[in-house]
Order: C-alpha cells, then structure tokens, then sequence
C-alpha cells in the first residue's frame, strides 16, 4: 500500500480538532436561520466514526463481524483476515486487472462457509467508483441480515482504497488497515508478521 493513503488519514485525524471548533461556531450563527437542518447535522457530527488516539491501533480481538468488505490488489492478506475473523460474508471491490485474485478471494472464501459479492470498477483510480462499489456492497450484505461490517482498506489502489474509506466513514463502519513485513526475497508478505489495525470506528 502506497504511504500516501497513511498520510491521508493523519491529515485528517489532525484537522479533526479545527473541524469540530468550526462546526459548533458555525451551527451557532446558522442555527438562527434553519433550526432543524442545523439540528441534523449536529447529530450527524456526534455519530460520526472515530480515529484512535493513534491512527492504527491495534485491533480489539473482542470484536466480531458478520460481513467484511476488501478492497482487491492480491489474495495474501484477504486469505489471513478471512481465516483469521471468519466472517459469514465477504464482499469484494476489485479492478479488472484484480479481477482473477477476486475470483481466488471467492472461492477461498466459500471453502470458508462465507457467502462472497464482488464488485468490479471500471477505474481503479476513480474514486468515486469505488466509493459507489463499496457502498452498494453495504447495502447487499445488510438486506442479507449483516449488521457489523467492516472496511479492510489494505489491498487495491491508494484511489480505490480511499473511495472504500469514504464509504466507510458514511456508513458508520469500522475501517481496518493489515500491517504485515514484506518478504523481499519471496516478494510478498510475510503473513506470519501480520496485524489488523483499526484505522476508524463507530462511536
């Protein structure tokens, strides 16, 4: 995963604090003109996702969820965290050129018991496609009776990860990153240093 993502969401835990000061004068002066509108979005600020003190915590092993959503770039980590947390469904966003690790993340989620989506984009580096994936898939694994979801922004794009984040945060879900050592002489990661981090949660 490309740094600049990491450096995205400092940027915004950072700014947090202006935002809030901002808000509440802001919904001062505004609530004179809409009371009800401003009422909204007061509630909507207090619901809002949070970021640990430090951004990556290490994960609460207490928690548990029905469905987990993937952004696809390769199968290495989606296998770990499906084996790992054993969800019941598994929802997948990928890029055509991830196309085929979609279809290995599938099938090795359903040897796993796991029900699996996937969502295909036609842009990686599109955003909004990717925001628009995940939160379809949101939706899908919900009308199947999923309540707790989580984001793992790891694989794909920083674009295509930043889109599933977007999702995330709207969405009040819990967004996790997988910090692992890559293993230069095999090229990939090594999954025996792997961690889940919590990058935001509900409140």
């Amino acid at each position: 995963m490309n740094p600049t993502f990491w450096d995205v969401l400092q940027a915004i835990n950072t700014v947090g604090g202006d935002l809030m000061m901002f808000a509440a004068l802001g919904g001062g002066l505004a609530g004179y003109v809409n009371r009800e509108k401003i009422g909204e979005k007061i509630r909507r600020w207090f619901t809002r996702n949070h970021f640990p003190k430090e951004v990556g915590h290490p994960l609460d092993d207490a928690i548990q969820w029905d469905a987990l959503i993937f952004t696809v770039s390769k199968t290495e980590v989606p296998f770990w965290v499906i084996e790992h947390l054993k969800p019941k469904h598994v929802g997948l966003i990928a890029s055509h050129e991830s196309a085929a690790a979609a279809e290995e993340i599938k099938a090795f989620a359903q040897k796993h018991q796991a029900g699996t989506l996937v969502k295909t984009i036609d842009s990686p580096d599109d955003v909004g496609q990717s925001r628009i994936a995940a939160r379809s898939l949101v939706s899908d694994l919900r009308r199947q009776g999923c309540r707790a979801i989580a984001v793992d922004l790891t694989g794909g794009k920083v674009t295509m990860s930043l889109g599933a984040f977007i999702a995330a945060e709207e969405s009040s879900l819990h967004s996790l990153y997988v910090s692992t050592v890559f293993d230069a002489a095999l090229k990939k990661p090594d999954m025996r240093t792997a961690k889940i981090l919590c990058v935001s949660r509900p409140q």
